[in-house]
C-alpha cells in the first residue's frame, strides 16, 4: 500500500502541496479493525481478551 501513496505523491501531490508528502508515510503502519480495537480499548482503560 505504501507504493500507492508514493506514487500518488511523486506524480501530483508533491507539486499540488508544496511539501514532499512522501515524509509523511509511515512504512510501518498497519491498517486494520484489530489494530483498532486495540487502540480502542487502550484509550478506554478497558482490556481486550487474550
Amino acid at each position: 500500500m505504501v507504493h500507492f501513496h508514493l506514487k500518488n505523491a511523486q506524480s501530483w501531490g508533491n507539486e499540488r502541496t508544496g511539501a514532499d508528502l512522501a515524509a509523511q508515510i509511515d512504512p510501518g503502519f498497519v491498517l486494520g479493525e484489530h489494530v483498532l480495537g486495540e487502540n480502542v480499548a487502550a484509550l478506554s482503560g478497558a482490556t481486550t481478551p487474550a
